[in-house]
């Protein structure tokens, strides 16, 4: 909604100060030239019915604290003009026959209360704020509009956070019956263990957990921002996406699906891509990635079911990528995790002061563990799926039993995915 990260410019639907009655909104000609073109291509292609999930990465600057740079708090009188800011959005691209599924309410909302990080493309956002902005304000005003059917999930951010806006959400049983569940962002997973999702599904059942950005950078993952042929970085996916999955995960996003020889365009920080296209020669190169997502998208219509699979491998995982440090882990939630239950409001909190580069935590050396994981479904056409992944680096035997069906024995290659 609006410009990202990887937008080649900063803009949003109304940069024209103190237009409260949002009288100069419209759209951009990245919205008619390239978004709403490649939606409606992927609605006509598809055999599914696509849902659409949209985020507002910035509100104009001229509603936030910061008045000019990427991230900053939105202050509290325009909490109506930012309601009404995606009512307008969805009635456009409503215009243009394309309806979403769920809003988030803004890229990364916690990070820069950890970080300085004013040079992230952002929305900050204090969870209890947050709240009141959607029962108040977006709420009623998507109930009293043609979308009504829209869904709300929060944070869109980190992981670790999930537990602390889960349970402030879940404390107005109002809210919550908006709220299609928390959405999560990978970078940070090895902070928190897989086992957060199991608590937090078997507190909130109905509730569905959005695994909405997942991307290859290099300061989590070192190297070169673009890595053509990486298999490594397409076994991250793989496994990332079976351990989630495998924790009541129901959605799971790339970002960015396509991306140049640089990683970019990029207003930030470049990153790898499923899809590398050059410019100049007009081609385009898929890479690990692409085929990694694939066997999830391919063989896992949606509507499907996770079974459950009991297996013999030894799947300990003891790579530094699980254990994390706890160490920092400890001294990284301290000030978030401190601060007070009842903070009414963001506004109270500093401005984050611009800086040359965003500062990031220290990641430790991420590595796969050697292992065998796998993944099954019951899926929506009647189908079953078993996906095998083998990070060891030697061939497995392994043997598929389904008391239904039979069973399957074949040898799964070194540093390989197998669909069944």
């Amino acid at each position: 909604i609006g410009c990202s990260d990887f937008s080649t410019k900063f803009y949003t639907y109304d940069d024209i100060p103190d237009d409260d009655q949002l009288s100069h909104f419209s759209l951009s000609s990245e919205d008619f030239e390239y978004k709403i073109p490649l939606i409606q291509m992927a609605q006509n292609v598809s055999q599914h019915n696509i849902k659409l999930v949209g985020c507002a990465f910035t509100s104009p600057s001229w509603m936030k604290t910061s008045n000019g740079t990427p991230s900053g708090y939105i202050l509290s009188r325009y909490f109506d003009a930012w309601a009404r800011y995606h009512v307008k959005f969805l009635d456009a691209y409503a215009e243009n026959g394309i309806k979403f599924w769920v809003l988030t309410g803004g890229n990364e909302v916690t990070f820069p209360f950890v970080l300085q990080a004013p040079m992230v493309v952002n929305m900050v956002a204090w969870p209890l704020d947050h709240r009141r902005w959607l029962k108040y304000y977006l709420g009623p005003q998507l109930q009293a509009s043609n979308h009504s059917h829209v869904k709300f999930a929060f944070l869109d951010d980190m992981r670790v956070f999930t537990k602390f806006w889960m349970d402030r959400f879940a404390s107005d049983p109002e809210v919550f019956e908006m709220v299609e569940g928390p959405a999560l962002h990978w970078y940070w997973d090895w902070l928190s263990p897989d086992s957060l999702l199991d608590n937090i599904h078997d507190k909130f059942p109905d509730k569905h957990i959005l695994y909405t950005e997942s991307s290859i950078n290099v300061i989590m993952f070192g190297g070169q921002p673009v890595e053509p042929g990486s298999w490594q970085r397409g076994a991250f996916y793989i496994y990332n996406i079976i351990q989630n999955i495998n924790h009541w995960t129901n959605l799971y996003l790339d970002w960015n699906i396509a991306l140049d020889t640089e990683g970019g365009p990029f207003q930030e920080l470049p990153i790898d891509a499923a899809i590398i296209v050059n410019k100049t020669s007009g081609e385009f190169y898929k890479n690990p990635m692409f085929y990694a997502l694939g066997h999830f998208s391919k063989f896992i219509p949606p509507g499907s079911r996770r079974i459950d699979v009991q297996s013999n491998q030894n799947i300990t995982l003891n790579s530094k990528a699980q254990l994390g440090d706890k160490l920092l882990s400890s001294r990284l939630l301290h000030n978030f995790g401190s601060l007070p239950a009842g903070q009414q409001s963001q506004e109270g909190l500093p401005t984050v002061g611009p800086s040359a580069l965003p500062t990031f935590p220290p990641t430790p050396e991420i590595v796969l563990p050697k292992t065998v994981i796998c993944l099954a479904t019951a899926n929506s056409d009647n189908s079953s799926t078993v996906i095998v992944f083998n990070s060891k680096d030697e061939a497995v035997n392994v043997t598929v039993v389904d008391v239904l069906v039979g069973n399957i024995s074949t040898t799964v290659a070194a540093q390989s995915i197998n669909t069944f």
